[in-house]
C-alpha cells in the first residue's frame, strides 16, 4: 500500500524535484551495482543525481541512518521504508523508441510483528505531498494518442492521460517515441 504518481520526465525536470526535496531536509541517496556489489551514495542532487541512472532514494529525517537491509544491502529494510520516497526519471530508449514511466512512491504503512498498521510519518507523508505537486507543474496531466506497447493491441493507437513533460509529449506526437 502506498501513494503513488506515476509520470514521464527527464532528468532536467528531476533535477527540480530531486532539489525541493534536498530543500525540504531529504538526503539523496543512489546505489550501484559495481564490481559485484552495491554502492551507495549520499548527498545532495548536484553531486549525486545523473543523467545516466534513474532511480532514486530520498529518505527523509525520520529514518535511521542505515536504510538498506544488512543482509545484502540493496533492498530498504522494513524498519525505514516508512521514511524513504522511491523517486526517479525516464531515460529514453534511442535504439526501441521508447520511453519508460518512472514514478513518485511512499509506503503509507506496514504491518508490525504483532499485526498492527504502523502509519508512515507525517513529515515524510508532507514532503511527498510537496514533491507531488511539483512533479504535477513540471509533468503535467495531458490527454496523448501513442502506440500501444501491449502486444494484444500492438500498431494501435491509443488515447490516454498520462503525466508528462512537453519535451516528451512533443517526441510522442512527432511519432518518433512510444510511452512504455
Amino acid at each position: 500500500m502506498g501513494k503513488q504518481l506515476n509520470y514521464y520526465m527527464g532528468y532536467d525536470e528531476f533535477m527540480t524535484v530531486a532539489q525541493a526535496a534536498s530543500d525540504n531536509g531529504c538526503t539523496i541517496i543512489s546505489r550501484t551495482y559495481e564490481n559485484n556489489r552495491w554502492n551507495i551514495k549520499r548527498g545532495d542532487p548536484v553531486d549525486i543525481v545523473s543523467d545516466d541512472q534513474r532511480d532514486y532514494y530520498f529518505v527523509t529525517d525520520d529514518a535511521d541512518d542505515d536504510i538498506f537491509d544488512e543482509s545484502d544491502g540493496c533492498y530498504i529494510s522494513e524498519k525505514t521504508r516508512l521514511n524513504v520516497i522511491e523517486a526517479g526519471f525516464s531515460i529514453p530508449d534511442s535504439k526501441k523508441r521508447l520511453i519508460m514511466k518512472n514514478r513518485l512512491y511512499l509506503s503509507s504503512g506496514v504491518y508490525d510483528a504483532n499485526g498492527s498498521f504502523v502509519k508512515c510519518s507525517d513529515t515524510t507523508a508532507k514532503v511527498y505531498d510537496k514533491l507531488a505537486r511539483i512533479v504535477r507543474k513540471l509533468a503535467p496531466y495531458t490527454e496523448v494518442s501513442h502506440l500501444a506497447v501491449n502486444p494484444l493491441y500492438e500498431n494501435q493507437k491509443i488515447t490516454s492521460e498520462k503525466y508528462i513533460t512537453p519535451y516528451y509529449l512533443s517526441l510522442v506526437k512527432m511519432g518518433d517515441y512510444i510511452l512504455g
